[in-house]
């Protein structure tokens, strides 16, 4: 009836044990794009209503041919990170009836006239809708015609032929502009595939997570040898082409980003395709689940000399407590976000800040923590805020710490701070109150003379801080 059929299609209805409940596949009822998977179950009163199974059981691609057993959930689908077009999946469960129940419990207050159709009086607006998110549209999601409204677009923004919306009969002016702002959109990714090519490995929607923060992982193979190439880089960008962040896989080919939003367009790509061995690197068990919140337990910032990428002694102290921590806590992502000052320009600030953040990867990764656990985030030059223009520009030569996934961090003992003056470890022991041969050991010191602007990292047990010798880093 009515309920459960929309205009649009609705397929593979598959029975279960119980006389009331049933299951299938619809694009016609609210959804997460394409065909989606769905219970419909007659209530005690009589009524009828339908309860989408929800993420991870859909995606934002075709999502159908449900079947069941007392114990697994089988179906079909062609989302992203499968072997070829349709997969086989599977979920286990269970029981049927504690799925069943459960599913009825999430959505108490389900409706079975709460439809996609009900919402627009037209059927080609239902595909300018999108479940969970109606403010964005999806390419996929359209009606042909509407494909070839966006695709006449594209072609005239290369060619640059203008457009008008009197262009487009039958076009309201919202979808005019809705249309318009999603050609943009391919456009742009048109542009990103071409300039990326040869490295690019795939261009995917994250979907919209309960959490708002999703995981992305997978493995790297070579598709002549089979192998699992290592060391290799991964850039995450995003629809524009920005590069968010780069990590590299490990020994067996994996690799992960951690903290990303849900809902957004993006694009994993090699830093380059090394062809003297003829491997052809193919992405492969590419899967995105929800993330832990971002956390920042204390780790401290590390920081760099003018125009350099070398690590100082006094950082190496820090990445080697860094290195403990991440050994023991696996599950744990640590990101490294890189700054520069406001010397030079900008593309020579944010490539400096590549190559900090590479500079720290590469510690931790040859002192044995594994490549997943790691991702460089590079922010190039950043602008001054404080009235000591000299102190700020030595703050914003850094490297900081954030740690996705932990549930307990560092116990901060140590804190850094800039010297507003040349002196050396006597007089710096003498006023905090520290061991000298402790100071020197927490800082990697070898001689006695320490410059202007030199951070200095002191245990937080120190007796006294002195203002006119340290800057406070907060």
């Amino acid at each position: 009836g009515g309920i459960v059929n929309t205009k649009l299609n609705e397929l593979t209805p598959a029975t279960t044990n119980f006389p009331n409940v049933f299951l299938l596949a619809s694009d016609g009822h609210q959804n997460y794009g394409g065909q989606d998977l769905y219970m419909a179950k007659r209530l005690s009163n009589g009524q009828i209503a339908i309860y989408n199974l929800d993420y991870p059981f859909n995606s934002n691609r075709d999502d159908c041919f449900i079947t069941v057993d007392e114990r697994k959930i089988y179906f079909s689908s062609n989302r992203d990170g499968g072997l070829g077009n349709f997969d086989i999946y599977s979920v286990p469960i269970s029981s049927v009836i504690s799925f069943v129940s459960r599913l009825s419990l999430k959505n108490r207050d389900a409706r079975g006239d709460v439809r996609l159709n009900s919402r627009t009086d037209h059927i080609d607006n239902m595909n300018l809708l999108t479940a969970r998110n109606e403010d964005r549209i999806e390419y996929d999601n359209l009606t042909y015609p509407k494909k070839k409204i966006v695709d006449k677009l594209v072609y005239n923004q290369i060619n640059q032929i203008a457009d008008s919306p009197s262009d487009y009969q039958g076009l309201t002016p919202q979808e005019y502009t809705e249309l318009k702002a999603l050609a943009e959109i391919q456009y742009k990714s048109r542009e990103i595939e071409k300039r990326f090519t040869k490295t690019l490995l795939k261009r995917f929607t994250t979907p919209l997570s309960a959490t708002q923060l999703v995981s992305i992982t997978g493995s790297l193979i070579d598709s002549v040898s089979g192998t699992f190439p290592a060391n290799k880089k991964i850039l995450l960008m995003d629809d524009l082409g920005e590069v968010i962040k780069i990590t590299t896989t490990n020994q067996s080919g994996k690799f992960r980003f951690t903290n990303i939003e849900s809902s957004k367009k993006l694009f994993l790509r090699l830093e380059e395709i090394v062809s003297s061995k003829g491997e052809t690197f193919l992405l492969t068990n590419l899967k995105i689940s929800n993330d832990e919140t971002l956390t920042n337990f204390g780790v401290e910032n590390i920081y760099f000399d003018f125009d350099h990428y070398i690590i100082r002694p006094e950082a190496k102290q820090v990445l080697n407590d860094l290195v403990i921590y991440l050994k023991n806590s696996p599950s744990v992502q640590v990101e490294i976000y890189a700054y520069a000052d406001d010397l030079g320009a900008d593309d020579y600030n944010l490539t400096l800040t590549e190559k900090r953040g590479q500079s720290v990867l590469n510690y931790l990764t040859a002192s044995g923590v594994d490549q997943t656990s790691l991702a460089v985030v590079a922010k190039g030059k950043q602008k001054n805020t404080s009235q000591n223009i000299d102190m700020q520009r030595q703050f914003n030569r850094r490297v900081e710490f954030y740690l996705n996934g932990s549930k307990s961090g560092f116990e901060q003992n140590v804190k850094t701070y800039i010297l507003k003056k040349k002196t050396d470890w006597e007089t710096i022991a003498l006023s905090t109150g520290i061991n000298l041969e402790e100071l020197k050991l927490l800082n990697g010191a070898v001689g006695n003379e320490v410059q202007i602007f030199q951070p200095i990292r002191i245990p937080t047990t120190a007796k006294e801080i002195f203002a006119d010798l340290f800057f406070e880093i907060h």
